[in-house]
């Protein structure tokens, strides 16, 4: 065979392989100069896309009392402690009914810049609106990054004081001592993973390599993520019983509210991710809600207000996974609907 065909035969499966490859390093150079970053605008309208989705499901649900000031991303010292809060006096009215909330950045509403959409915000003024003639003060006394031990510790110190009727507890996944982290990450956080690992030739200039090992860092913090929740759950080790330390603190506030006539409701906010395909967490959000159960406690399981939802029109950021005023208003319709069997909510 001659010598030419043979090289022919070698080269010709070789550019084959290498124009695709330039043209997809090409287009992702171009790609990557030209991408659209994050406004605010643009986030206004994946919540306008949200709220087309997933309207209210009754007119009330539209109001949020826009007659109260809006507080920002921010706490207020009041009651003792600093809570993104108004200033509520520490002795209950007479007539009036106190709730008391409690969660993490969930409930604090992180990345939720006007604090009257948050879901406890909302719950109180649907409740004031059904219920004209009698006070009701919901108290969200909740702190981002917040475990079930403050939830316990926030009760004891200054929860019982302020004489509540009700307390409910908006329970997250991460409230289990899991660690602080997030299943999404942003391009910022990529970037230092990456760093942190040798990087060659191709990697520091070759956006195709930077794209593929970003993907693959992405995906490895996604399933350290996922293990890490389900550890928490449901490993024997002694350094994996984080889920029993939170059910000593739940069933330490379910003591103190029956010894005071409390009403106690645990709401399970579960994360917002992979809500329309295969959900990571169902184990975990149907392990809480048999926990409730056996030890009395009544339960407000969100998990079915969200399956089937697009996950990334309830985030607060396209790689922030908090819930946005959307997600809020969906979990505080859910609650309100459960408080609706209650002489609390009377029937219209």
């Amino acid at each position: 065979m001659p010598k030419r065909i043979v090289i022919l035969k070698i080269l010709v499966p070789l550019f084959g392989m290498l124009i695709p490859l330039v043209g997809a390093e090409l287009f992702l150079r171009l790609s990557a100069n030209s991408e659209i970053t994050w406004t605010p605008q643009k986030q206004l309208l994946l919540i306008k896309e949200a709220e087309h989705r997933y309207p209210p499901s009754a007119p009330l649900f539209n109001e949020f009392c826009q007659e109260r000031p809006s507080l920002q991303h921010k706490n207020y010292p009041i009651l003792g402690c600093p809570m993104r809060e108004y200033a509520y006096p520490l002795v209950k009215a007479a007539g009036s009914y106190r709730i008391i909330g409690l969660g993490d950045s969930f409930a604090w509403g992180w990345g939720v810049f006007d604090n009257r959409r948050i879901f406890f915000k909302l719950l109180e003024c649907w409740l004031q609106l059904k219920n004209p003639t009698r006070p009701i003060e919901l108290i969200n006394a909740s702190q981002p990054a917040a475990t079930a031990a403050y939830y316990q510790r926030f009760m004891r110190n200054h929860g019982y004081s302020l004489n509540p009727d009700m307390v409910m507890v908006s329970f997250n996944l991460n409230d289990a001592y899991v660690k602080h982290a997030s299943i999404t990450i942003n391009n910022h956080t990529t970037i230092k993973l990456m760093q942190k690992q040798k990087q060659g030739f191709w990697t520091r200039h070759s956006r195709l390599v930077r794209f593929f090992c970003e993907r693959i860092v992405r995906t490895r913090v996604r399933r350290e993520f996922i293990a890490n929740i389900h550890d928490a759950y449901f490993l024997g080790s002694e350094k994996a019983q984080r889920w029993r330390r939170a059910q000593a603190n739940l069933l330490d506030i379910a003591a103190g509210c029956r010894q005071r006539g409390i009403a106690l409701k645990v709401i399970v906010f579960p994360l917002l991710v992979d809500l329309d395909r295969r959900y990571p967490f169902t184990r975990e959000v149907d392990e809480i809600v048999r926990f409730c159960r056996q030890n009395w406690i009544e339960c407000i399981n969100l998990l079915p207000t969200f399956l089937g939802k697009k996950s990334e029109l309830l985030w607060t950021l396209p790689n922030n996974a908090h819930p946005n005023e959307v997600a809020n208003r969906l979990a505080a319709e859910t609650i309100f609907n459960f408080l609706s069997q209650t002489d609390l909510v009377p029937q219209s």
